[in-house]
């Protein structure tokens, strides 16, 4: 399909484009990355000294994997989210395909593809874009295997499962096990429920695929378990001020935000299709298309793009990327309702607007703001490296760790809050990256040993050679 292509290759430039950036981008491709120096993949490292408990391993593994084949960067940082990306799109629309028309699929693939979370994620490093596909192969199964008796789609279903385990935790079993549990007490569909699935070998399926890895984590570093568990799954949710988490802040939102999430997510479609329903010609026309959908279909579309919103709608601690799961089915269901009133071209014309408007914005985006932006060590780092071919000598960032400074250099920076002390007895070139609330430190004798070769952000960097030592 021409369109996907096109959305590849805007997708894949962007991501290729836009530095890594701090925070989670940052830490995540630099825990990936240190994995390639590490014997065994069972624990991620935060640091060289602590553990990183916060997530399970797949994501990480992928982002790795992706770095051993192509090499350190930003595209192969982001590959997998893209990746993953696609093959929900592959899965949406096989199901639609099955159940509706090959035309009604490709509308909901192109629709998904262009939603406004979908194509942001779609390059990034982080995790949801492959608990999405996990989901979506969840939600699959369940359908093919309960209403079309396509048994051998229960076996997807369960390793999916046990593959969501891996990527995000229990909450991988939790989301598409509301949305599917719901439907089947709406519909009444106990019968098919119990008689669609291998319930003795599909959960064992599950827990060969989804369990080893923890119990080998726990052995590996004692009290992962207690914290992923506990502090990830119960304390997140119910405290919205919880400090246990050592690797990121804690987002309080009021409660009810998810729902704002839901329709920012899914824009611009959504909105399309809430217009359609408003004006009463165009709602009539949806009515008599759906009208001819299957009652079961609707209600399970409803269920599974609801039930992440309606989980944590009393959640303060939440994220937008909390409803990517739902995105699927918020797809389908715009399908469904600007197929009624919209010619496929038209459809189609949209989205590659969408596309492009995507790429202009993210490449206007960057060079007004971004580039200059205090997470982005990029150009800071890349000036260093020029000069150390000729002069080589140590990096040293002024304050805190930054993980993006971290990856660019492969691990090849200090952090030091002593800055003095740098020069004490020193007899090798040095390259200071010094923050502006870090500069006065410096004393006069020390600036007038070192040159300003680059600033960006609130960052200068200094190169002091060796030849000027006093």
């Amino acid at each position: 399909m021409l369109f996907v292509a096109f959305w590849c290759l805007v997708r894949a430039r962007i991501a290729a484009y836009i530095p890594i950036m701090e925070f989670s981008e940052a830490r995540y491709a630099e825990i990936a990355r240190k994995l390639l120096f590490e014997p065994n993949w069972i624990t991620l490292w935060y640091t060289e000294l602590m553990p990183f408990w916060g997530k399970p391993p797949l994501a990480f593994w992928a982002t790795a994997w992706s770095f051993e084949l192509f090499g350190v960067g930003e595209l192969s940082a982001r590959l997998p989210s893209i990746v993953a990306t696609l093959g929900t799109a592959l899965l949406l629309y096989m199901l639609v395909k099955r159940q509706s028309s090959e035309s009604q699929a490709g509308t909901s693939t192109i629709l998904y593809l262009t939603l406004a979370l979908v194509i942001h994620t779609a390059g990034a490093v982080i995790t949801d874009p492959i608990l999405t596909l996990c989901t979506t192969a969840v939600m699959t199964g369940f359908w093919l295997a309960v209403q079309h008796r396509q048994r051998r789609w229960s076996d997807v279903m369960w390793v999916a499962l046990g593959l969501g385990l891996m990527t995000k935790g229990p909450i991988a079993l939790i989301m598409p096990g509301l949305a599917c549990a719901a439907w089947v007490a709406i519909r009444g569909e106990w019968r098919a429920f119990f008689t669609a699935f291998h319930w003795i070998t599909g959960p064992a399926l599950m827990l060969i695929v989804g369990v080893p890895w923890y119990i080998f984590a726990e052995q590996a570093t004692p009290g992962f378990l207690e914290y992923f568990i506990v502090g990830e799954h119960f304390s997140r949710f119910t405290e919205p001020t919880w400090k246990g988490d050592p690797y990121g802040s804690v987002k309080d939102m009021p409660r009810g935000s998810v729902w704002v999430f839901l329709i920012v997510a899914s824009a611009p479609w959504s909105l399309a299709a809430g217009i359609l329903l408003v004006v009463p010609a165009w709602r009539q026309k949806v009515l008599l298309l759906t009208g001819d959908v299957s009652r079961d279909w609707l209600v399970y579309l409803m269920c599974w793009a609801l039930i992440p919103a309606v989980f944590f709608t009393l959640a303060r601690n939440v994220l937008v990327t909390y409803v990517l799961p739902a995105m699927p089915a918020v797809a389908i269901l715009c399908g469904l309702c600007l197929t009624a009133v919209l010619s496929r071209r038209v459809i189609v014309s949209g989205a590659t607007a969408m596309v492009v408007l995507f790429g202009a914005a993210s490449i206007v985006g960057y060079e007004r703001y971004y580039a200059g932006h205090k997470y982005n060590q990029r150009p800071i780092i890349r000036t260093y490296h020029e000069y150390a071919a000729t002069d080589p000598g140590r990096l040293i960032y002024t304050g805190n760790p930054k993980f993006s400074a971290t990856f660019y250099t492969a691990g090849d920076v200090t952090f030091t809050r002593h800055v003095g002390r740098l020069f004490y007895g020193r007899r090798e070139t040095l390259y200071i990256a010094v923050r502006e609330r870090w500069y006065d430190n410096l004393s006069k004798q020390y600036r007038d040993t070192c040159d300003q070769i680059a600033r960006s952000n609130d960052i200068s960097l200094w190169y002091c050679p060796a030849s000027r030592i006093p």
